[in-house]
């Protein structure tokens, strides 16, 4: 019973499945080169196939297979066969149907449908949409179901992720996968309850951004408890964290939000800013220490106060230089004082609510 044709005679001629052919057209089986014809499907759920005209003289052709070589376009002919007697009222049930699957986060414009059936626009149906695609998952396949699903189902399409064992020679055991919508089986999604899966976009789409070494779709901070804050058009319409200062925005082509790892700011950070910047202001307007430090560990032994000074311990008496780019070695404190900083934007710079060290944007 032969499922694969050549569309005619002639040398690299494309091959054809019976239902992309109609009643009475002849096409040349691929193994003994003579003429077949598309028949069926039939009342029993025998599907479409083709057969063999005439045996012709000299060698015979009646238990000619056709040489079946690809099983995976004879299951999605059997899929089409399927459909069409199960559904009464459509406008295409056709095998390898590209369908339109604009703005999804798997940045593809199109898919191409193993088997569907679509229905009229004016009678879509309730459960299943604006049509059925059965996506065969044959060996070897290189499909990503989710991104697949996702896209489909976005599109307002049913999908039924069939396995060879849906199949035997002559048909597609269609019974099987209604009962596996009924049950909401992990192989089944109908259009009218299920949810398009989550997926990650194609870390190729941030190679469009200038300077993109930097960005991501995963959190680079994933430890820091973030609190995420709007920060106004100047900041390209981005949050950020009120903690670490992480900086992300929501990109409506992929609906994902995508981070700026470089805009992390850890309180090392900070504090070498901020420490500079409040120097060279005291530098110009001639300033002299007169408040109450507050130190922050700097790492090992080593501690410094947001207006820029330092501290160490020096043959058990502390010293404190208020020049942040003095070459100081091993400071050390007893009872260090630290800020988990939280941030607020204010005009011209980030500025701690906590301890008022300001960092200029």
């Amino acid at each position: 019973m032969p499922f694969i044709a050549q569309s005619s005679a002639e040398e690299g001629s494309p091959t054809v499945l019976p239902e992309e052919v109609e009643d009475g057209t002849d096409v040349i089986c691929p193994a003994c080169s003579r003429t077949m014809r598309p028949r069926g499907p039939f009342d029993d759920g025998r599907a479409r196939h083709f057969y063999h005209v005439t045996a012709g003289s000299g060698t015979s052709t009646i238990n000619c297979s056709g040489g079946e070589s690809d099983p995976h376009r004879k299951m999605k002919s059997l899929a089409v066969s399927a459909l069409r007697q199960r559904f009464n009222q459509y406008t295409r049930c056709e095998p390898e149907v590209t369908i339109d699957v604009p703005n999804t986060p798997t940045l593809t414009d199109s898919r191409r449908a193993d088997a569907l059936v679509e229905f009229p626009s004016d009678d879509a149906n309730d459960y299943l949409g604006r049509g059925l695609i059965v996506e065969v998952q044959y060996a070897n396949e290189d499909k990503d179901l989710n991104a697949v699903t996702h896209d489909y189902l976005s599109a307002g399409y049913s999908v039924y992720w069939a396995s060879p064992d849906d199949f035997t020679n002559d048909r597609f055991h269609i019974e099987e996968m209604v009962v596996a919508f009924d049950q909401r089986a992990e192989t089944a999604f109908a259009a009218s309850w299920a949810d398009p899966p989550e997926v990650d976009p194609p870390e190729e789409y941030l190679e469009q951004f200038v300077n993109s070494e930097p960005l991501t779709f995963t959190d680079p901070n994933p430890d820091c408890n973030h609190t995420w804050k709007y920060g106004g058009s100047d900041l390209h319409d981005r949050d950020f964290c009120k903690h670490c200062r992480l900086e992300r925005w929501k990109d409506t082509a992929v609906e994902a939000y995508i981070y700026d790892e470089s805009t992390i700011k850890t309180s090392s950070d900070l504090a070498d800013r901020g420490a500079r910047a409040a120097f060279e202001q005291r530098r110009k307007e001639n300033k002299k220490e007169d408040h109450q430090h507050v130190w922050e560990p700097r790492g090992e032994n080593r501690y410094r106060c947001r207006c820029g000074a330092r501290l160490k311990e020096h043959k058990g008496e502390e010293i404190i230089s208020n020049d942040p780019f003095e070459d100081f070695s091993e400071m050390t404190t007893t009872d260090p004082q630290y800020c988990d900083h939280i941030w607020e934007r204010e005009d011209g710079c980030m500025r701690c609510i906590s301890c008022g060290l300001e960092d200029p944007l």
